[in-house]
């Protein structure tokens, strides 16, 4: 079998994610030397290597936003960060939840899911006569609280245009060694180039135990339960299925035990 290597990075590599447009295939590799680099497939070359000044070492992802045409990644210390593909020699976004609030994470990040919004609220979307957004936006609006909305330009929120209901949106959802989840709201910039807008939504401890950490997780949603199911594998070798149900959570069956074969 025929393999190239392509050398760039100094440190291990902890993800890869790649796309394939009009103008052919492109790889996307995040490593512990805290950078990036853009592949080009075809040519099997770089073609841009960005280098993160932050020394917050890179621990999951990236996974592409393709509305949002950004990269997510998290990070030791407790970071989730936004690299927007029109303009990747920016800074990268650094996710927040709001002022006054609990941090969302307090350790570091170890996975992270991107879900395309009208999935997510495919229970609350009803695009019958062509009024689910404005009905879904509205009853999103109510459920999800008043919170600020961060890293945002738009001020047209007194008027009760929230962009983050309106326009198309990906949820991400980040799991970490402090044993909780996050959710956030990501929707693409106003402008080509402009940094995306972003919102927490909510959060919750997943397990009870500090020991019991987050290694990695899955999203499933099933239109005929029109449930959201997030599948988690712990350290304890167990996968424990979450539903939730509108913005209700209830944890399932927890007793699901993954063989260990290593006798």
């Amino acid at each position: 079998m025929r393999y190239a290597e392509l050398k760039k990075h100094t440190e291990p590599i902890v993800g890869m994610v790649s796309t394939t447009g009009v103008e052919g295939s492109t790889l996307y590799s995040v490593a512990a030397d805290n950078c990036i680099c853009f592949w080009d497939v075809d040519s099997q070359s770089c073609m841009k290597k960005i280098a993160e000044e932050d020394k917050s070492e890179p621990t999951a992802g990236p996974m592409l936003l393709p509305i949002a045409k950004c990269l997510v990644t998290g990070h030791e210390g407790s970071e989730i960060k936004l690299w927007s593909l029109y303009a990747p020699n920016e800074p990268p976004v650094v996710l927040h939840s709001p002022t006054g609030k609990s941090k969302a994470h307090t350790n570091s990040i170890t996975c992270i899911d991107v879900i395309e919004g009208k999935q997510w609220l495919h229970h609350l979307i009803q695009e019958k006569d062509n009024r689910g957004v404005s009905n879904s936006s509205n009853n999103m609006q109510g459920a999800a609280g008043n919170e600020d909305i961060n890293n945002t330009n738009n001020s047209s929120s007194s008027s009760g245009y929230n962009p983050l209901f309106n326009e198309p949106f990906e949820m991400i959802i980040a799991g970490g060694y402090d044993c909780r989840l996050s959710f956030w709201r990501v929707i693409a910039g106003d402008v080509k180039g402009a940094p995306p807008t972003y919102k927490f939504d909510h959060g919750y401890r997943a397990h009870e135990f500090d020991d019991d950490e987050i290694l990695c997780l899955c999203y499933n949603f099933q239109v005929k339960t029109n449930c959201n199911y997030y599948y988690l594998l712990q350290v304890m070798m167990v996968v424990r299925f979450w539903s939730e149900v509108g913005m209700t959570k209830t944890k399932l069956q927890i007793t699901t035990t993954i063989p260990n074969n290593s006798k």
